[in-house]
């Protein structure tokens, strides 16, 4: 493939035409005053569009009035591919900081690695990962900041890491409530009840999230599948339909992985390159609404990838 090294490829896969973008280094801070413009200048193009038109009782509008101010995105990949470490990267973003990092795992040694500013809740001090409880009273705070106060949302970028172990933590909120009401079930074994409704209520607060008026970062485990053609498919690890599901919510549903791009030790950190996989690709479950992102980014960051898809 001419201009592209067929190596940055998952193995065995090597498309016809491709595009890849290699990441420039990102700054390290953001100025308080680069923030403090953004904000105005979101300001005068929301009072630009002027006043809303109605269709029965519903806002619209031409659609070539609708600027992007926000992505939102499903992150994914194996342990260790970077995903967190590039999740954490919005907080060096004029565009995207600051950012809140909603920790389901317990783990906050690799964002500190990126910034020091990076809000993360709740304190490891004073716990480890976040309750279902907790998260959906931060959904609520978010939301009442966004839409009933003067100067808008605290964070301009809200994370969620991972989504595959927040469901567990929503499941063991729904087995709390079944043996309220059944004490003899067995609490290590939901029935299909219990699984129906934790996969609407991740269904619900998934949306609600997408759709308020910031970016929003939902980061996965990967799990592997196979349809019936016998295709084996890598996608987001959430039980059932809900990967799907999931998945269709976002605009954006990106791969990250590891490749070594030269012979040698495969242990050096200059061997070992990530690989954003952003477009549609068989056998990956992976989207860009925007069609303004490159089919692989090599050492992405989150800037680059708003810059992109905002033509910021």
């Amino acid at each position: 493939m001419p201009g592209i090294d067929d190596d940055l490829f998952p193995a065995g896969i090597q498309p016809a035409t491709a595009t890849v973008v290699k990441e420039e280094p990102s700054d390290t801070a953001v100025a308080s005053q680069e923030l403090e413009t953004r904000l105005q200048q979101d300001e005068t193009r929301k009072q630009q569009l002027g006043p809303a038109r109605q269709f029965a009782g519903v806002p619209m509008a031409p659609i070539r009035t609708i600027e992007v101010f926000n992505t939102n995105t499903l992150l994914y990949g194996r342990p260790g591919s970077g995903k967190t470490f590039l999740t954490a990267t919005a907080q060096l973003s004029k565009h995207m900081a600051p950012m809140m990092y909603v920790s389901c795992e317990a783990g906050s040694s690799t964002i500190r690695q990126v910034s020091a500013d990076i809000m993360i809740l709740p304190d490891p001090t004073v716990a480890g990962s976040v309750t279902w409880e907790q998260f959906e009273a931060i959904y609520d705070e978010l939301d009442r900041q966004c839409y009933n106060t003067k100067d808008g949302p605290e964070f301009r970028t809200v994370a969620v890491d991972t989504g595959t172990e927040l469901q567990k933590i929503n499941m063991e909120w729904v087995m709390k409530q079944t043996l309220a009401a059944h004490p003899d079930r067995d609490p290590d074994v939901p029935g299909l009840h219990d699984w129906g409704k934790s996969s609407n209520r991740m269904r619900t607060v998934i949306r609600r999230f997408r759709d308020l008026p910031m970016n929003f970062i939902f980061v996965c485990h990967e799990q592997e599948d196979r349809d019936n053609r016998g295709l084996l498919w890598k996608k987001p690890d959430l039980p059932g339909k809900l990967t799907n599901q999931a998945a269709a919510f976002f605009d954006q549903v990106m791969y990250l992985y590891t490749k070594q791009v030269s012979e040698g030790d495969e242990t050096s950190a200059s061997n070992i390159k990530r690989v954003l996989m952003t477009g549609a690709l068989e056998g990956y479950v992976t989207k860009d609404r925007s069609g303004k992102l490159p089919l692989l980014m090599v050492d992405p960051s989150m800037d680059k990838i708003f810059s992109l898809i905002t033509g910021s």
